[in-house]
């Protein structure tokens, strides 16, 4: 019988395997872009709901383009009307005295500055305003008295000859701003940005095994080898069958038994003897999860049972509670094997398999 306590002190616990976190990153790069694409789909439903109901009233604007002819010598004044102080400007008493005489009492000052947003494009004699309000009228009104208001005060103040409206392009409903394309982003961020995290949780907490390693470093117990995916038999063969083949010269049982649901052992037991029954002289048979009757540990008791672990399939804690069980009913566990593996994963985690076999 087995000494679990010298398997222990012979494979110690280690950190995390950053060459197998990183090779499972990249082999969910596909799934993780899939899930960001979700995440941009919602984002952006999202925020055109939002949109559509914050924008269910409209908003009127109109923009007009005012010419601004300085008088001779007052270069100073170029330097001064620039589009921060003409924002300043049209909330002055220079401006909202002529605008609310046209408009009279039925317009309130304060609204009638918010209505109003002045811009100087490039050059500082183009002055463009733009009014804005739910009403269309009111809009319109506004407008007009802008109009006489600039004008007026091109005629009054002595740092300019003139104002003179060049453009006017009417009352139209506003465009709304909507940055699909942002909350799109952002969903997709937020959601690739989850799964990594729940990725690198998932990995560091150690419930899904990838290699022969960190099958040795949670159980505790030897990895007989490794056995591939349907139609992706290579390397590992010769290893697994020179592994079985002494449990077998034995003369004794040999039973493979599942951790999870899934009948790996079953079908791990029907690929193996299609290859390499001729070779092998011992009984092999399979047992499925869950193991619970006292008839199927009175057959693993008297066998050397080999746990059928699945590649890359959450089963880490079952396999520890499954041979904590046949360790305390002092079954024989001969070991291991890491089944349905994915060739090129393997490949690429040994650089050349075939050369480092004992990891």
């Amino acid at each position: 019988m087995q000494d679990t306590h010298r398997i222990q002190e012979t494979y110690p616990q280690e950190g995390i395997d950053s060459k197998a976190y990183l090779l499972c990153f990249l082999r969910r790069i596909p799934y993780m872009l899939l899930i960001g694409l979700t995440g941009a789909i919602i984002g952006s439903g999202l925020y055109l709901l939002i949109a559509a109901i914050n924008n269910r009233t409209t908003v009127y604007m109109q923009e007009t383009e005012y010419y601004i002819d300085f008088a001779p010598g007052r270069i100073d004044a170029k330097d001064y009307y620039n589009a921060f102080t003409w924002n300043d400007v049209m909330g002055t008493n220079l401006i909202m005295d002529t605008m609310m005489d046209v408009l009279g009492d039925t317009y309130s000052r304060e609204s009638v500055k918010e209505m109003i947003t002045a811009d100087i494009l490039s050059d500082v004699r183009y002055l463009t305003i733009t009014v804005q309000g739910e009403d269309e009228k009111k809009v319109e009104a506004v407008s007009s008295a802008v109009q006489e208001a600039l004008t007026a005060l091109g005629s009054r103040e002595d740092l300019f000859d003139s104002i003179t409206l060049i453009e006017d392009n009417g009352v139209k409903p506003a465009p709304r701003p909507y940055f699909t394309w942002r909350a799109a982003f952002l969903g997709f961020l937020i959601a690739v940005c989850i799964e990594i995290f729940r990725f690198s949780i998932r990995f560091g907490i150690g419930d899904i095994f990838y290699t022969k390693r960190q099958i040795r470093q949670r159980l505790n117990i030897p990895v007989l080898g490794l056995w591939y995916q349907l139609d992706n038999h290579h390397d590992g063969e010769e290893e697994l069958q020179t592994s079985l083949a002494v449990q077998s010269v034995m003369n004794q049982d040999v039973i493979f038994a599942d951790i999870i649901n899934g009948n790996y052992a079953e079908q791990f037991y029907e690929q193996y003897t299609s290859i390499f029954s001729s070779k092998e002289n011992g009984s092999l048979q399979t047992i499925s999860y869950p193991i619970i009757r006292q008839e199927e540990y009175d057959k693993l008791e008297n066998a050397n049972v080999i746990l059928v672990i699945p590649f890359g399939v959450p089963c880490a804690n079952q396999a520890e509670d499954i041979v904590c069980e046949l360790q305390r009913r002092n079954c024989h566990i001969a070991g291991a094997v890491l089944t349905n593996c994915n060739y090129k994963w393997v490949k690429a985690y040994y650089n050349k398999f075939s050369t480092e076999r004992g990891k």
